[in-house]
């Protein structure tokens, strides 16, 4: 079964909810929603399936964490695309909006993040990564009153972060300043990346290209 809605040909219907939009599009997800949970999962073949929202903030309604968190055993799969997180937090404004956008996030358990100019988006990916505890060298001189001098070297432990927010920002956007190159940072929960030992990924591909051609 295929659902395919365009946010530009549909019309706003009944009225604005505390939980978000009610659009006709939203109501038409939900029930799409509803029906892959409700499946027989005796019945061969079972299926799996596959949700994929670009601007996902247009569909967006509080049932959307309630499926995450059963869709694995229904054989379903989520993408949404959004440009930040105030746009999700917005969606589900009111009462326990943030909380709710939140809860949705986390059941979403592989991350892309590309280029990004929203300060609380780049914090909260930064946070996400986590820190590294690395020692830090410090090093001094001092003059006696002879005026010879003498250097010192110590260290500490400190805790920074494994991707700093400012990277976020500096990512290649494609274009032909990037000569057609766009660059992601993705995460995936309990993922330890074979290419940089830890839970990062920092890839690259090129929107001039076909998929088999990326770099």
């Amino acid at each position: 079964m295929r659902l395919d809605v365009a946010v530009h040909q549909t019309v706003l219907v009944g009225v604005l909810k505390p939980d978000g939009h009610l659009m006709e599009k939203a109501a038409r997800l939900v029930n799409w929603q509803r029906a892959v949970l409700a499946r027989d999962r005796n019945q061969r073949p079972f299926r799996p399936v596959f949700l994929w929202a670009d601007e996902a903030h247009q569909f967006l309604t509080r049932f959307d964490a309630l499926y995450q968190t059963q869709v694995r055993d229904s054989l379903g799969c989520t993408v949404f695309i959004t440009q930040n997180l105030a746009n999700f937090q917005s969606v589900l404004a009111g009462r326990g909006g943030k909380e709710a956008a939140d809860a949705l996030i986390a059941c979403l358990s592989t991350k892309i993040f590309h280029a990004n100019g929203h300060p609380e988006t780049n914090r909260w990916a930064e946070q996400l990564f986590g820190n590294d505890s690395v020692y830090q060298q410090t090093y001094g001189t001092s003059m006696s009153d002879t005026g010879s001098t003498t250097s010192s070297i110590s260290s500490a432990p400190a805790e920074l972060p494994v991707i700093r927010a400012r990277e976020f920002t500096m990512l290649k956007a494609g274009g032909m300043q990037n000569d057609g190159v766009t660059e992601a940072i993705v995460f995936k929960t309990g993922r330890t990346w074979k290419h940089t030992g830890s839970n990062y990924l920092t890839v690259k591909f090129s929107t001039n290209s076909a998929p088999e051609e990326a770099l």
